[in-house]
């Protein structure tokens, strides 16, 4: 009975805490909502998706001891600002040149584009999370606290624990992808479209640039 009891709060507590996370609005999450604004639901959602792996990633480098390399070079913050600040311009400008808003059903279903590259919604979840220099430092502090209170009840609820967490930012990323979708049929005119995409594309363009640019303030101090 208590380790049913013990499991139910992993998996509570996890979903909880995965939610917590994710409702900050980084990146990650602008994105995958002006996918959804942009082209559909199901393309918004890929973006989550990948950007949910990427925190797995980081959560298995971190367990398999990878955590000390993030720290090993004073130069690797830095880099990691600049790359991910590069890498959200370039999503940016390709999403914002390519783009025209269409009609379906008598309202605003969604924006075609024939740059290949916005059809890739997983990748780019997952580089845009991956290249966040807050991505690791947010994992690595969770696995000095939460993770290790977890890890002393067990194999089991450690795991089910940390799914929860992933389960829960994913359920985080859904609701928001879901009320942007239902959104659109407020934005029925085909400009009102296109207004909404052109400033989710520009509001990613300046947080990559914001990054870029204290990437290189952050370079500057050690220099």
């Amino acid at each position: 009975m208590n380790n049913l009891i013990l499991l139910l709060k992993a998996i509570s507590v996890g979903l909880i805490t995965g939610i917590i996370l994710g409702i900050p609005l980084g990146p990650a999450v602008i994105e995958s909502i002006n996918r959804t604004v942009a082209i559909n639901l199901k393309a918004g959602m890929e973006v989550a998706i990948g950007a949910v792996f990427a925190d797995l990633t980081y959560i298995l480098l971190i367990n398999l001891g990878f955590k000390n390399l993030f720290y090993k070079s004073k130069y690797t913050e830095p880099l990691f600002w600049i790359i991910a600040g590069l890498v959200l311009i370039i999503i940016a400008l390709f999403s914002y040149k390519k783009t025209t808003c269409i009609q379906k059903n008598n309202g605003c279903d969604g924006i075609y584009t024939k740059n290949k590259l916005l059809h890739i919604g997983f990748l780019r979840g997952y580089l845009i999370t991956f290249t966040n220099p807050l991505t690791p430092t947010l994992w690595i502090t969770l696995s000095g606290t939460l993770f290790m209170d977890w890890y002393k009840f067990g194999t089991l609820y450690y795991i089910t624990f940390i799914a929860c967490i992933l389960l829960g930012m994913l359920l985080w990323f859904s609701i928001l992808n879901l009320l942007a979708y239902k959104g659109l049929k407020v934005l029925k005119e085909k400009k009102n479209c296109n207004i909404l995409s052109v400033f989710l594309n520009i509001t990613i363009l300046i947080i990559g640039i914001g990054f870029v640019i204290w990437g290189l303030i952050k370079f500057t101090k050690i220099l």
